[in-house]
């Protein structure tokens, strides 16, 4: 029984050959837009939780610009707002966040003096929070401020 010649084909790359690297080259393809799919879904969710972060920045802003005296009395209920980010407040926001509303919440509350049991400072909390589309999990952002008389 003759063996195999273990020469190498001269006339060019047998079938199996060329069908084995189009398996292989077809993997790594798979590979790569697997990669690329899923580092394009946590760009867009870190994008989210910047834009986030402005709003729940800004909203702090707003607060320790008019003042401890214009704060809204911590007895009330968490102030709720929802944030249309189509209608481009700041207009950048509608690129970045397609059809969906953005809540933002801010709840204020009186840091009391150990002492003297006075309102020494108000605590301020800015949660801002979204759902991604087509995800069922929501995603939050969590800013905390305080501000003296």
């Amino acid at each position: 029984m003759d063996a195999l010649p273990l020469t190498k084909n001269k006339n060019g790359y047998t079938l199996m050959e060329a069908l084995v690297s189009l398996v292989m080259i077809s993997l790594v393809t798979l590979g790569g837009l697997s990669f690329y799919r899923n580092a394009a879904k946590l760009q867009r969710i870190a994008m989210h939780k910047r834009v986030a972060t402005e709003i729940a920045n800004s909203k702090l802003e707003d607060l320790r610009r008019t003042g401890y005296l214009s704060l809204p009395d911590p007895a009330t209920v968490t102030l709720m707002e929802d944030i249309n980010v189509n209608t481009g407040t700041p207009p950048v926001l509608a690129e970045h966040f397609g059809t969906m509303t953005v809540q933002r919440s801010v709840t204020v509350d009186d840091i009391l003096d150990p002492v003297s049991g006075n309102t020494e400072f108000k605590k301020v909390d800015v949660l801002v929070s979204w759902q991604e589309v087509g995800a069922n999990n929501a995603h939050e952002i969590q800013l905390t401020t305080y501000i003296t008389p």
